[in-house]
């Protein structure tokens, strides 16, 4: 889960460009061990101390595909089409750097995060709207609220190549405290 500390038998690393983080593993004689499990301020401090320097050199440079930031600016999407059962969750958000930088932003990204998205579901079920299309937008101050959180991280990456172009993703969505 997130915020578990676990120890991984790692043989080798395999980088795919740009997937440059990736390794192979061992599971089956040597199956992923929990060590500890991050909770509350020790959470919170260290999604603080992992935020990337750097991101642009994942949603810009594409020179590897991990990172983690935390926005200056974020708001919710969520839309639910009950007739096609299409499901649409996505996060738009501004980073911290200079204002003319495209790296600011605003972003607007989809959200693959599980959790995430079954929390965007289960808000939508809570609305009382019995239209087809349902919609649900929380802005900074809702989502922090709404989560009892004091900041939000995110963890983005990129795609695997597809359609011929590698795709910005929201694959963690971490307030903290954590929910």
């Amino acid at each position: 889960q997130v915020g578990d500390v676990v120890e991984l038998a790692l043989r080798r690393p395999r980088p795919d460009p740009v997937h440059s983080e990736d390794w192979v593993t061992e599971f089956i004689r040597h199956r992923p061990r929990l060590v500890r499990r991050l909770t509350g301020a020790h959470w919170a401090a260290f999604l603080a101390q992992q935020v990337d320097p750097a991101p642009d050199e994942v949603l810009l440079h594409h020179r590897r595909s991990l990172c983690l930031v935390q926005p200056t600016r974020i708001a919710a999407h969520f839309l639910l089409d009950r007739q096609t059962g299409k499901y649409e969750a996505r996060l738009t958000f501004s980073l911290p750097s200079p204002p003319d930088s495209t790296l600011a932003g605003p972003h607007s990204f989809p959200v693959t995060d599980l959790a995430w998205r079954a929390l965007g579901r289960r808000w939508l079920a809570e609305m009382a709207n019995t239209g087809d299309i349902v919609r649900l937008t929380l802005d900074a101050a809702e989502l922090t609220q709404t989560l009892a959180a004091d900041a939000i991280f995110l963890s983005l990456g990129l795609s695997r190549t597809y359609e011929g172009k590698i795709w910005p993703l929201v694959i963690g969505v971490h307030p903290a405290p954590e929910i």
